[in-house]
């Protein structure tokens, strides 16, 4: 009996890896599409070149054997210094490059994973979280991309994780290199360690984050581009991307729009109009941040650092721009709710675990398919169920989750409920 369960382990892993691989690294290759901004401006920049201008943009991911199509960078100039070992490599190396350091920084994110939370009970615990890793859809997505996310929340959960064992100034590197590369993941963590009073490591994430901004900014201005022109360079970059238009792009008018994770395309659903939905949802999540920050006032000493932390992660996922492979955040909940233990609600748990898993398949993905390429009959694309579920099941299981923290939170003991003789072993270890 013991031989077949090892060798449905080996089975089980061999199936996980080679998903693992081929959906995400192998497609890389051939794919990587969001990583032609970041690195075609890291190539300007040396080159002297404005990476806000499309033309000269253009030019320098060709000189680099990119092909002619048009290219835009979007991100803050501070993620260029970062991408500029990639400037010595042609575009085709810097592909299998990249991807390999994103397929390394899934370790880092893993072992930030079974670090944050206590030592489980449950058999197998490091192994079924190793196992979700590779299975994980956005993470499959985010890698095939090139997406920046990857590595930035690798750098950000590891960072959080560092904090449980008090190392500050590592956990603040490790935030600051997450923010550098990706704001709208690390900015909620920058935010996260002021909230909760972690000033060494916030005064160590905010000096990672100034160097490479103070840099390329330099260099900007030594190869002879004022701040103006910067910006009013970026600004058309910004006016000139669908990703960045207004409220349309959460509409039926966007038939990729299960691929977005805001609030906005569920309430859609069910309020057409569009400054109402504009109005409602920024709203919505400003008054479960105000809960968060009550609750965790008076439960901070007893309530788990993944509980407290995913839950500003998972809201602003619904308010700021994300699409599906930025949900690898949800491993963190996921990791909490897999470890157990009876200080978790079993609703909480349920609606963790459910919500989360639900990213193992590549619904967005699949969703925005069937639209684009007109699989489905108008009457299915039309129908109530399509509109309100189906389209918006990620804002949708986003809330489900938030709502399953927010519930552990709440019953975690309140500082009043902690008896003395509890508060002394608690300063003791």
């Amino acid at each position: 009996m013991k031989s077949v369960s090892i060798l449905g382990w080996y089975l089980l892993s061999f199936f996980v890896v080679s998903l693992f691989l081929i959906r995400g690294p192998v497609r890389a290759i051939s794919g990587s599409s969001d990583l032609r901004g970041p690195y075609a401006a890291a190539c300007a920049w040396r080159d002297g070149s404005n990476p806000y201008d499309s033309t000269q943009l253009k030019d320098a991911f060709i000189r680099r054997e990119g092909s002619a199509r048009p290219v835009q960078f979007l991100h803050p100039p501070g993620v260029i210094i970062p991408m500029l070992p990639f400037t010595w490599l042609d575009w085709q190396k810097t592909k299998v490059t990249f991807a390999l350091l994103n397929t390394a920084a899934i370790g880092l994110l893993y072992w930030g994973l079974i670090t944050m939370n206590p030592r489980p009970n449950r058999k197998h615990y490091n192994r079924w979280i190793l196992l979700l890793v590779g299975l994980y859809a956005p993470i499959h997505t985010g890698i095939q991309l090139g997406q920046l996310s990857v590595s930035a929340i690798a750098f950000g959960v590891a960072g959080i994780a560092v904090i449980t064992r008090h190392r500050s100034i590592l956990a603040g590197f490790l935030i600051g290199l997450s923010f550098t590369l990706k704001p709208q993941i690390g900015l909620v963590m920058v935010v996260y360690l002021g909230f909760t009073g972690r000033w060494k490591a916030l005064a160590m994430t905010i000096l990672v984050c100034l160097i490479p901004l103070i840099v390329s900014s330099w260099g900007l201005s030594a190869a002879g581009y004022s701040f103006s022109d910067v910006r009013a360079s970026w600004q058309q970059s910004l006016s000139e991307t669908n990703s960045v238009k207004g409220g349309e792009r959460f509409t039926s008018s966007n038939k990729a729009r299960a691929n977005l994770l805001n609030l906005h395309v569920f309430l859609h659903g069910f309020i057409k109009d569009l400054r109402l939905v504009s109005i409602a949802a920024p709203s919505i999540v400003l008054a479960l941040c105000l809960v968060w920050w009550c609750l965790y006032l008076s439960r901070w000493q007893d309530c788990p650092e993944a509980v407290c932390v995913s839950i500003p992660l998972i809201l602003s996922l619904l308010i700021i721009y994300h699409r599906t492979y930025d949900a690898i955040l949800l491993l963190v909940p996921l990791s909490w709710a897999m470890a157990g233990g009876k200080a978790i609600p079993k609703l909480s748990s349920v609606t963790v675990v459910s919500s989360t898993l639900a990213f193992v398949v590549p619904g967005g993905a699949v969703i925005s398919w069937l639209q684009t390429r007109g699989r489905l009959p108008e009457s299915v694309l039309s129908s109530p169920l399509w509109e309100k579920l189906v389209v918006p099941h990620g804002s949708l299981m986003l809330v489900v989750c938030a709502f399953g923290l927010f519930v552990a939170m709440f019953h975690s003991p309140t500082h009043k409920s902690i008896t003395a003789s509890e508060k002394r072993d608690c300063a003791q270890s």
